[in-house]
């Protein structure tokens, strides 16, 4: 767990380990996954990777709350609170 986005860039950092393994089954158990990351650059395209994976498994369960002008999920801290959720599968707007 990272509360620093800096702290991913540490070349020591495992980046993959039981990651995976530990989103899977999280994604599994939830009926709405949302993306909302902001506007972070992905990780060594991390971040399109694990899109792709849940895309291909559960694309009807990925939402996002909005695209950054970069095509990032938009992070819910920057949004009113009223933000509706927006399927993936209907606002293919951003870069995944």
């Amino acid at each position: 767990v990272a509360t620093d986005p800096k702290e991913l860039l540490v070349p020591s950092r495992d980046l993959l380990g039981d990651n995976d393994a530990h989103l899977h089954a999280m994604a599994q158990e939830a009926q709405v996954i949302v993306l909302a990351w902001g506007a972070h650059k992905g990780l060594k395209n991390r971040d399109a990777q694990v899109v792709q994976r849940l895309r291909t498994e559960m694309p009807a369960r990925l939402h996002t709350l909005g695209w950054t002008k970069e095509g990032h999920p938009k992070h819910p801290l920057y949004l009113p609170a009223a933000t509706q959720l927006v399927s993936l599968q209907s606002s293919p707007s951003g870069r995944y």
